[in-house]
């Protein structure tokens, strides 16, 4: 059963009347429920549901209906829609800065105020930017006490990285210094975050996640340009009777991607680092600390293993041509089709025909389904239930 709501005929009436004069989609939205209430054919979760509300927005409405009567909403519209009041200087800074900004945070706080200024109300405008309509009030505070200069101001840029500097000069110092272009990267980042471009650009412009940018300031917060000053490579753990062997092992070596590997080894004993061997080399660092490990865990032997090719793969070879299969088929093909004979049956046939036994009957399906014939064979066993 439908609750029974608040709505009394006459002011079911009154509804009905109010909505052939108003035009204002929120009062009519209003004015619908209001109606669907008096109807009484529908209960309150099931109106909340048509108009995309929640219950208790429906029993708010129909006490303010039951208290204050229908003619509440209306009036309350009507004093509501007062616009903005904001003078002609003030549209052309909020339409020059419109054009200046490249900031969607800061069209969209612009915007916001120049449809306040139209008459749109705060819940509209919040509707259709998809904002709180406390955010909407809070920039319409702002406008009416500072201005336009508070909406369009980014909050990355007014926040810049505070560096002293004597430490701007250690960074750009350690940058002539520096070899490796991943500090480099890290070293430069600081000084664009420092004159006051945003992580978010930061991260767009070396291709990185925002997590790695934000990571990179609380470093240089902790520890300053110290952890990365100058690329300092780790000392090789080859030893020198390894060195030896692999200058012995390109001696005797003649395969050319085993050099390779040899060549590169020798020159991580000799002290350079993974990147500078990338450099010379093209081989990457994790593949030559891969080799590494490999000659101190196996020695130099492990390296010089031969690439074998892969062995050709024979031609399989039947007992019978296809044509030759096909001919022999001929015999039992009509007792197929009918299910008169057994796998069985034609495998004892077919090794009597070749004269070799098998264990398994497996070639003989094969056979049968290379020409047409295992799918109308009724021999199988069904399963029990």
């Amino acid at each position: 059963m439908a609750r029974q709501n608040k709505i009394t005929p006459k002011q079911l009436l009154e509804v009905l009347e109010a909505q052939k004069i108003n035009t204002d989609p929120q009062i009519d939205r209003w004015l619908h429920a209001l109606q669907l209430c008096g109807e009484g054919e529908l209960t309150n979760i099931e109106i909340a549901e048509k108009l995309n509300t929640t219950p208790f927005a429906i029993c708010r409405w129909l006490s303010r209906a039951s208290k204050q009567g229908i003619q509440s909403f209306l009036k309350d519209k009507d004093d509501k829609q007062t616009p903005l009041g904001i003078t002609s200087e003030q549209r052309l800074d909020i339409i020059n800065a419109l054009k200046k900004s490249r900031n969607h945070n800061t069209d969209k706080r612009l915007l916001v105020i120049l449809l306040s200024s139209e008459g749109m109300r705060v819940a509209e405008v919040a509707e259709k930017f998809n904002i709180s309509q406390s955010s909407v009030n809070l920039w319409i505070s702002k406008f009416k006490t500072h201005g336009v200069q508070p909406l369009t101001i980014n909050n990355s840029e007014t926040r810049p990285f505070q560096i002293t500097p004597s430490q701007c000069l250690e960074i750009i110092a350690a940058r002539k210094k520096n070899t490796n272009p991943q500090i480099d990267r890290y070293l430069y980042a600081i000084l664009l975050r420092s004159g006051g471009m945003s992580n978010a650009k930061i991260a767009q412009k070396f291709k990185v996640s925002l997590p790695c940018v934000y990571k990179w300031m609380d470093k240089f917060k902790e520890f300053g340009i110290q952890p990365y000053s100058i690329s300092q490579p780790k000392p090789s753990p080859i030893t020198e009777e390894q060195r030896l062997e692999i200058i012995e092992a390109r001696r005797k070596n003649t395969d050319p991607k085993t050099d390779k590997q040899l060549y590169a080894l020798l020159l991580r004993a000799e002290g350079l680092s993974h990147t500078k061997i990338e450099e010379k080399l093209g081989l990457k660092p994790q593949s030559v600390a891969h080799l590494q490990r490999k000659l101190i865990k196996r020695g130099v032997q492990a390296l010089l293993c031969k690439y074998r090719k892969p062995k050709s793969r024979k031609r399989y070879s039947r007992n019978m041509t296809i044509a030759e299969e096909f001919e022999w088929l001929q015999q039992f093909k009509d007792k197929l089709e009918s299910g008169q004979i057994k796998i069985s049956e034609i495998k004892a046939a077919y090794e009597k025909k070749v004269g070799k036994e098998s264990k398994s009957s497996g070639h003989i399906y094969c056979i049968l389904k290379r020409h047409g014939l295992y799918k109308t064979t009724t021999t199988r066993r069904k399963r029990k239930n």
